[in-house]
């Protein structure tokens, strides 16, 4: 999180990614991955007080919208950004 009065810039941003991935995930390691097929929320995730927000919103249309976002989630970083089309 930036808490600044003005934008931060791409040095401060790549800092905070690296630390944020560096912490790992912040739930059980039994909990890695049992969201992927969801939903419905699993058993495991349900009995742990997890609950399951599925939203969707549209924020754009067509190619150029797509490669934006795709470009986008890249750069954010922390891992692999598999879209499906």
């Amino acid at each position: 999180m930036f808490l600044s009065l003005s934008r931060p810039t791409r040095h401060d941003e790549q800092v905070a990614t690296d630390a944020g991935c560096a912490g790992g995930f912040n739930y059980p390691a039994a909990h890695v991955g049992l969201s992927r097929g969801m939903p419905p929320l699993p058993p495991l995730l349900a009995d742990s007080g997890y609950a399951l927000d599925h939203a969707r919103h549209r924020v754009g249309t067509g190619p150029a919208d797509f490669e934006r976002a795709r470009a986008l989630l890249e750069r954010w970083g922390c891992g692999c950004v598999c879209v499906a089309v």
